[in-house]
């Protein structure tokens, strides 16, 4: 990274005086502050990484942040040091294969237009160019810091608007997301038709798993489960509570699937981390289990009064059971007006944290 971008990087992501800890043709590292955050950084140069730097400095803070550029000639494999806080990499250039296997392993992966194409596909946040990767992980960053976000109440009417009654009419869950989280919902990479990333809801910081209905009925593949568990223990890292939306028809019948879930139900298993659960829609045979429903045991299992709880898939033709009947046998805590959800999600959060 050439010092003009560097400097520019900085500016996108610290708002207070940094401490440099290091600067020459080698590496840059420091220490800033984003929100309420203390972030750790380092940028390699050449040669390789000093990774005692991090190993000393980064534990003293809330996050890393490695950024490879591809400007420089950098040794080694950039396997970084297991760190008890988050690593967040930032590629923005080419790096050999053994680098990339290495840095897809970081909690999470920001990559720019000049990254390789794999690890474009496979990172959480991609980009143009390096100085919107600062702008998205200090966004990032402040929405997983309690408060930053400012609540919004009124918005809460408007889901009768963006979701149908009709429990069979699809709806787009990202709509629905930027209305719960007042627009803080930063979207990390998911798999088919599972939305996954982070938003604050009433001012309270989760990491979010939600089912979409528009693509395919919100049924649940391989792909899908193993990106679950990725924000399972990224949340686990993080120490953020989750929360599961449901709308969803099913499973899928890939191979591998079997596995996958109980990968998934693993997950979930060993989240010592709230989890509130709302149904709002559909939540059919394993696809409402995997996805923390009844049997996942969550601190709060929600629904709406449109939402349909089977433990099979549902047929053409059949009959919905109202959700009130089935709120007993499920374990559901409540079922709620749709203009309260903030307020309900909140209200278990806070009750955990009491």
């Amino acid at each position: 990274m050439l010092r003009q971008e560097l400097v520019q990087f900085l500016d996108q992501l610290f708002q207070q005086k940094l401490f440099v800890l290091g600067d020459s043709d080698d590496y840059w590292a420091g220490i800033g502050v984003c929100g309420a955050y203390q972030v750790f950084m380092l940028v390699p140069r050449s040669g390789e990484p000093p990774w005692e730097i991090m190993r000393g400095a980064a534990p003293q803070c809330d996050l890393a942040v490695l950024v490879v550029s591809g400007d420089g000639d950098i040794d080694g494999t950039m396997q970084a040091p297991h760190l008890d806080i988050p690593l967040v990499a930032v590629i923005d250039g080419e790096v050999s294969a053994r680098a990339a296997t290495s840095l897809r392993h970081a909690d999470i992966v920001v990559a720019t237009q000049k990254a390789p194409k794999p690890l474009r596909e496979a990172a959480d946040l991609m980009c143009d160019d390096i100085h919107e990767g600062a702008a998205l992980i200090a966004r990032f960053t402040k929405t997983i810091q309690p408060g930053s976000v400012s609540p919004t109440p009124a918005a809460q009417n408007n889901i009768l608007e963006i979701v149908p009654a009709d429990v069979e009419q699809p709806f787009d869950v990202h709509v629905l997301l930027d209305t719960l989280c007042a627009k803080s919902f930063v979207a990390l990479k998911g798999a088919g038709a599972l939305v996954l990333g982070a938003g604050q809801v009433n001012g309270n910081p989760v990491m979010i798993l939600a089912s979409q209905p528009a693509i395919d009925g919100g049924r649940i593949g391989v792909e899908d489960c193993y990106a679950a568990v990725r924000l399972i223990g990224l949340a686990q890292r993080l120490r953020l509570p989750v929360l599961v939306i449901q709308d969803t028809a099913g499973m899928t019948s890939e191979d591998g699937l079997p596995e996958a879930v109980e990968k998934l139900l693993k997950a979930w298993a060993t989240l010592d981390m709230p989890v509130v659960t709302l149904v709002a829609g559909r939540a059919c045979g394993l696809a409402h289990v995997a996805l923390a429903g009844a049997g996942t045991r969550p601190t709060a299992l929600i629904a709406w009064p449109r939402a349909w709880i089977s433990l099979d898939d549902p047929q053409a033709g059949d009959k919905r059971a109202s959700v009130m009947t089935a709120a007993k046998g499920f374990g559901v805590n409540e079922v709620i007006d749709p203009r309260v959800t903030s307020d309900t999600i909140s209200g278990w959060l806070t009750l955990w944290r009491d």
